[in-house]
């Protein structure tokens, strides 16, 4: 979704062809610096209309539906422990609209197409790895969500929270030769445009406000950060009236 998700390759990869990534920001960050953090210390209003303390932790979820979440910022961000359940395992919140969407759905790799059912863990040892979490105070990681079982190599991802935006990184350990991965997403009381420049804006259905966008797919190394790869794009396509299949 992606949604909010850079990939990035740990090990200096060279020829890395398929990635993707997206940020999740609100309207009025987005028209400032919607990719530069801000303070920890900044507020915000509060749904009593009162300013509140912006704090990233990511804490025990009060909605039955998720096991953890962040509703102390700008946004709401719901994470289930389980990336292969029956439901999405990551809400995003902004007001009443939502975006709720599933980590990975499918990927190719090396010609190879991976569906949903292919990835879910059949093995014990498998299924304790890929429900297993790494939890920070601000970042919740799924690890091993993707593994080739004939060689060491496998893709975490990540998602960290700040003040600005919902980061997801896809992280390899090392060079796949992964052409496509897709995502599913589910949308409440907002609806998206795309952008020429590959950016998809959300907005809310009655009044049309921006509330938060993915910005254009983007490639980097893990230990080069700076230099950047934008050959990349988004595929949408509908499954049902408030169901897509996003595809970098």
């Amino acid at each position: 979704m992606g949604i909010a998700l850079w990939v990035v390759v740990e090990n200096g990869a060279v020829g890395f062809e398929t990635a993707s990534v997206a940020d999740l920001a609100t309207a009025s960050q987005a028209q400032s610096k919607p990719f530069q953090p801000t303070p920890a210390t900044i507020t915000f209003q509060g749904e009593d209309g009162n300013p509140a303390l912006i704090d990233h932790t990511i804490v025990s979820s009060a909605d039955p539906d998720y096991d953890w979440m962040n509703e102390t910022n700008h946004f709401k961000t719901y994470f289930s422990t389980d990336a292969f359940g029956n439901t999405d395992n990551i809400k995003y919140q902004v007001g009443d609209a939502a975006l709720t969407f599933r980590t990975l759905q499918s990927l190719k790799v090396g010609g190879k197409d991976i569906g949903f059912d292919d990835l879910i863990p059949i093995t014990d040892e498998e299924e304790t790895i890929k429900k297993g979490k790494k939890l920070t105070k601000t970042k919740f990681s799924y690890p091993k969500i993707y593994q080739d079982k004939t060689k060491d190599i496998y893709l975490d991802a990540e998602y960290s929270i700040n003040s600005e935006r919902l980061l997801e990184e896809l992280v390899l350990n090392e060079y796949q030769d992964i052409q496509e991965i897709s995502q599913e997403f589910t949308l409440e009381n907002c609806y998206f445009e795309e952008e020429e420049s590959g950016q998809i804006n959300f907005y809310r259905k009655e009044t049309k406000e921006l509330l938060f966008f993915i910005p254009e797919p983007v490639m980097y190394e893990k230990e080069n950060a700076e230099e950047k790869n934008y050959g990349l794009h988004y595929e949408i396509n509908q499954i049902s009236p408030d169901r897509y299949q996003l595809t970098k």
